[in-house]
């Protein structure tokens, strides 16, 4: 999987254009890491395009989403007041199916003329996620945005998969966010974190996506960018360079020597300077400068006789002539 386009992913997913439309786009949220800035940008980008856009709360009301997302927003809300207002009732899939299916049909909106954004999965079983998902797909949208928290625990005695493996599996856009220590981000997995999370002034305006897009073709498009909150604007994500290690500096012979044996392998200062004044025999030979002999040859042999030497003048060696 690989991304060879100059244009991020993400910026042509916002068009809304029927070419580059996902019908199913995930998000994928961790708890230090809100994916809400991006869902906002895909509403007004949507609004701005002419789309409706029904947008199904289970855990928001009505006024809060439409300070979010604009006034034009259409909201169902899954969680209800009893008629005594004494108690609350949430929705069951079916009733929530059926709400949708009957604000969309009253309306009279064109199919792929609208969008339908899920903000929470977290009330719906596992076993009944690609069900739902599938009968939101039936209703023709644009596409249909869902949101699914990764740091949410399940809790399911079932074998059947988990909602984001199975989110993962039926998704043709899959956006989460990714860390970066040196992006300011703030690891959950630290021994002591800090509550509430202190986030650095480059994370507050600036988010690290990571952004897997499938095409009808099979062929999947991954592509890391950033997302700046501020200003909805996307660009390519670059890694900064590695830092190189400091050199290590090599150890000493009598450092590596040290604990090997019980001999004192080591020098003093004044043998290190005698052992430096030392010339040696190859040396001392370099030092003749190509003189030549008698006979007008280089390299002859010079033989000074020691004191303990039996040197014969009458009896040379001749083989030292050879």
């Amino acid at each position: 999987m690989s991304a060879t386009h100059s244009q991020p992913l993400l910026t042509r997913l916002l068009t809304f254009k029927q070419a580059n439309a996902s019908p199913l786009i995930s998000f994928l949220p961790t708890l230090s890491q809100s994916l809400v800035p991006v869902t906002r940008s895909f509403v007004k980008r949507a609004l701005l395009q002419d789309l409706r856009v029904l947008y199904v709360t289970s855990e928001s009301n009505t006024k809060h989403v439409r300070n979010i997302y604009g006034a034009e927003t259409e909201v169902i809300e899954t969680l209800r007041t009893s008629p005594d207002g004494s108690s609350y009732n949430r929705l069951s899939v079916t009733q929530t199916l059926g709400e949708i299916r009957s604000r969309i049909t009253s309306a009279n909106w064109t199919p792929g003329k609208y969008i339908l954004v899920i903000d929470s999965l977290r009330y719906i079983d596992a076993d009944n996620v690609a069900a739902f998902v599938g009968a939101l797909a039936s209703l023709r949208p644009l596409s249909v945005l869902v949101t699914c928290s990764t740091s949410v625990p399940e809790v399911d005695g079932t074998y059947s998969p988990g909602k984001e493996t199975l989110l993962r599996y039926l998704s043709t856009t899959i956006i989460s966010p990714f860390e970066e220590k040196t992006f300011g981000a703030v690891s959950l997995d630290d021994e002591k974190p800090m509550w509430p999370l202190q986030l650095s002034a480059q994370r507050q305006k600036d988010l690290l996506l990571t952004v897997e897009h499938r095409r009808k073709s099979g062929r999947a498009v991954l592509e890391e960018c950033v997302f700046n909150i501020v200003s909805s604007t996307v660009r390519l994500y670059t890694p900064p360079a590695p830092s190189l290690p400091p050199p290590k500096e090599e150890p000493s012979v009598d450092d590596v020597m040290a604990g090997l044996t019980t001999f004192n392998l080591g020098m003093t200062e004044r043998e290190r300077k005698q052992k430096e004044g030392v010339v040696l025999p190859h040396f001392s030979a370099q030092d003749l400068g190509g003189e030549k002999d008698e006979k007008g040859d280089e390299g002859s042999i010079w033989y000074e006789p020691g004191s303990e030497d039996d040197y014969d003048p009458e009896d040379p060696d001749d083989d030292l002539f050879l």
